[in-house]
């Protein structure tokens, strides 16, 4: 513990203050827009962070990927039947159906039944419900309705091929673009789309490895 201390309060608080002040000012703002995932998100963002940087864990990419699908499969695939899920929900001030998106997603997965391959195209607003059109609010059903299975495919195989190079690289900002990434998965488990920053933090991911690669053969030519 004492060596936590020192490390916490020399190192990381006297070194990296501007890291302390961003996180401070994320959460605030986060907070005072009310969004349950972001707040939870950005949550999750600071914790593995800052404990990889404490205790010089080398996260293991896989962990996170593996992860990542079992809360996919507990969350949306669920159809409001896991009791971790309602419970940690409703401790959140949610309801367990995630304020109506367990009712998108179920009109998600049979539309999707409907088109599983080709999917409906570059539309995102097409299940009808409430007297309205919404989106899937979930990225994965998202992208398996807009462009099918194969879309999702592509995707899924893009995001593997970033973890594996993240695994490669030895550089200190793999655990941060690994923990990045991830939270860009999570946010994505309750809303439809792919930002656009999350293609740049993608590229930031695969650049390094090529990087190091190339610096290595510099070295040996």
């Amino acid at each position: 513990m004492k060596r936590l201390k020192f490390v916490y309060y020399y190192d990381y608080f006297f070194i990296t203050p501007r890291i302390n002040i961003f996180n401070l000012i994320s959460l605030i703002s986060i907070f005072i827009i009310g969004s349950a995932t972001g707040s939870l998100i950005i949550c999750i963002f600071i914790i593995l962070v800052n404990v990889g940087y404490l205790l010089k864990i080398e996260y293991n990419p896989w962990i996170f990927f593996t992860l990542y699908i079992i809360l996919f499969f507990m969350i949306i695939m669920s159809n409001d039947q896991s009791a971790l899920i309602t419970s940690l929900t409703e401790a959140m001030g949610r309801d367990g159906g995630f304020t109506g998106r367990s009712l998108l997603w179920k009109k998600a997965v049979e539309l999707i039944l409907q088109k599983p391959f080709l999917g409906w195209g570059n539309n995102s607003d097409i299940i009808e419900v409430w007297g309205s059109l919404f989106s899937a609010h979930n990225q994965i059903l998202d992208l398996v309705l807009r462009g099918g299975f194969l879309t999702l495919l592509f995707y899924l195989a893009l995001q593997a091929y970033t973890f594996f190079l993240l695994k490669k690289n030895q550089l200190q900002t793999s655990n941060v673009l690994l923990i990045v990434n991830f939270c860009f998965l999570l946010g994505g488990l309750m809303e439809a789309g792919i930002r656009p920053v999350q293609f740049i933090f993608l590229a930031l991911t695969i650049t390094p490895y090529y990087e190091q690669n190339i610096r290595k053969r510099s070295t040996n030519d």
